[in-house]
């Protein structure tokens, strides 16, 4: 019976080990690289500046994010056009 338990617990104590982390602040080296990053994606400096402080002030603790997003039964592009991606797929999957 241990040979089943033994192995079971010791992949169960280093997968919460994996999934867990240690944690550990960002560094230094990690928040230039992260800035650096930034500065190239995001072209709004308001957004870098939100994201560079919440960075910064990591404590290495685990945090949740929630998306509460809403969505439209019928899409609205913003240039204008009627076509639905959806439909767009579905046509081009039966051809």
């Amino acid at each position: 019976m241990i040979k089943v338990w033994l192995p079971l617990g010791l992949l169960y104590a280093g997968f919460l080990f994996w999934y867990g982390g240690c944690g550990a602040p960002l560094s230094a080296d990690e928040l230039q690289r992260i800035d650096a990053r930034m500065e190239a994606a995001i072209p709004a400096p308001e957004a870098r500046a939100r994201l560079s402080e919440f960075a910064r002030t990591d404590d290495g603790r685990e945090f949740f994010m929630v998306n509460l997003n809403r969505y439209r039964a019928e899409p609205r592009y913003a240039d204008g056009r009627e076509e639905s991606a959806l439909r767009l797929c579905a046509l081009a999957t039966l051809r």
